[in-house]
């Protein structure tokens, strides 16, 4: 009598089977985008002193030259790359979203697979496959899973679902058998963290929390190579990843429909560095400032409704929102970003630099924000993240906005040209104009990459 198929097997099937033909052109066209998108991510986190920090050790360290260590002048073992370049990744928050799990797939699943192919020497069509994979099963994850499930008990969904990602990304790159893959997978399991704890004092930690899931599946993946097992059953088993993070037997969701519709097209691009609970919001904003012309110095009062969901991450306790400790407090603050957006009429990684988090007039005005939770929006959430902002003047006038569709939400996703001048302005202080353009060009036509060290000497100064 044969052995019933787990869900891993399951996956590990379906991932050792699909090929870069099996991708359809829209699938690959939209991959590059998040791949150009992660570097530009990438690129403005390594400025970051933490950051910087953290590459200098990861230099000093030394060891084979496998991989490349993003902007610096260095290639280093693949496991400490993919460590590395998945910290600066997801340093800004201006890395990708999945809205559904609210997952950050692309500082997990790509430094592993940059690390990965680089050592491999692979060539573009099989990295663009295993970015599509490890998206495929990493949010699958979040959806089987459910954010508001792991949220509730305290877990971050990107560090929970993350190595599952990374494992397969990894494992497709270094040609891991299905069975070998299976073994993986268990393997990652024992490894996945990430606890919400960081709120309450703006920890910068969570950065870390991609940074370890895309180690993590590159470890799993050397280790199953190396002989050691995991378990075949880790998903639905009786102390399995369901029963553990969600306690929950339900993981239609997961294998529902799987290769028919590739996640990564349900995939968004954020367009400001703070949280995507908080975009919605600052899009009305943007769009009423160029309607209305608003002098922040005439707003009497600011009402936000929202999705219950977002309050434990960028609402309560209110009064510690309205004057954020830090910039990384100040990223999950939905009062601050708002107020900030309004006086100095943007929201970049400038507006989170000390001086500005105790700009008084910014602080003034977040104090002037209320926030509450609509029924609808609620029900709404996470299939759409709507917001309306109503703002009052001291003449009396209202003026009101609202969203369904945040702009960078793959139902209102960015043009190609929107995509370049974001790459763009994150790369331009990194590397010279030319580099810039041979990068864009470069990851444009991934396709035709024969080695994907090419890429790889580009990232590095």
């Amino acid at each position: 009598m044969s052995t019933p198929e787990t869900v891993t097997d399951t996956i590990a099937s379906f991932c050792t089977r699909t090929s870069f033909s099996d991708l359809p052109a829209k699938v690959i066209a939209k991959t590059k985008i998040h791949i150009l998108d992660a570097i530009g991510a990438a690129f403005a986190g390594s400025e970051r002193e933490e950051t910087k920090n953290l590459i200098h050790l990861a230099e000093q360290w030394g060891g084979r030259p496998e991989s490349t260590l993003i902007t610096s002048k260095s290639k280093i073992p693949m496991v400490i790359a993919s460590l590395v370049n998945g910290e600066m990744s997801h340093d800004t928050g201006l890395d990708d979203v999945y809205p559904n799990a609210a997952m950050h797939p692309a500082a997990v699943v790509l430094p592993a697979a940059l690390a990965a192919a680089e050592r491999e020497a692979v060539d573009g069509p099989a990295f663009i496959t295993a970015i599509v994979l490890g998206y495929e099963i990493m949010l699958r994850m979040g959806d089987g899973l459910s954010a508001r499930a792991l949220y509730n008990r305290g877990f971050h969904p990107t560090g929970i679902c993350g190595p599952f990602g990374s494992t397969v990304a990894a494992g497709k790159i270094l040609g891991l058998s299905q069975q070998k893959l299976v073994r993986a997978l268990g393997i990652s399991a024992s490894q996945v963290g990430g606890l919400m704890e960081f709120l309450s004092d703006g920890s910068s930690v969570k950065r870390l929390h991609p940074a370890r899931a895309s180690q993590s599946g590159v470890l799993s993946v050397i280790f199953s190579q190396c002989g050691h097992t995991g378990p075949s059953t880790i998903i639905e088993g009786r102390d399995g990843v369901f029963k553990a993070y969600a306690e929950s037997s339900n993981y239609s969701d997961l294998l529902r429909d799987l290769g028919k519709e590739l996640k990564i097209m349900q995939t968004g691009l954020k367009l400001y560095p703070c949280t995507r609970y908080i975009e919605p919001s600052l899009n009305i904003v943007s769009d009423m400032q160029k309607r209305d012309r608003i002098d922040h110095r005439e707003i009497e009062e600011i009402t936000i409704h929202i999705f219950d969901a977002a309050f434990p991450l960028v609402v309560d306790p209110l009064e510690e929102k309205q004057r954020p400790r830090n910039a990384f407090s100040g990223q999950f603050s939905l009062p601050f970003c708002v107020a900030a957006a309004l006086v100095r009429g943007r929201l970049t990684k400038d507006e989170f630099a000390v001086q500005v988090l105790s700009d008084k007039e910014i602080i003034g005005l977040a104090k002037k924000i209320k926030i509450l939770p609509d029924a609808q929006m609620s029900e709404a959430f996470p299939r759409l993240w709507p917001s309306r902002v109503t703002i009052k003047t001291k003449r009396g006038a209202s003026l009101v906005g609202d969203v369904i569709t945040a702009k960078g939400d793959p139902q209102n996703f960015p043009s190609l040209p929107e995509v370049i001048d974001k790459f763009s302005s994150l790369a331009k202080p990194v590397f010279p104009k030319a580099r810039v353009e041979e990068i864009i060009k470069t990851v444009l036509d991934l396709e035709k990459v024969k080695n994907m060290s090419s890429l790889g000497d580009l990232l590095r100064k």
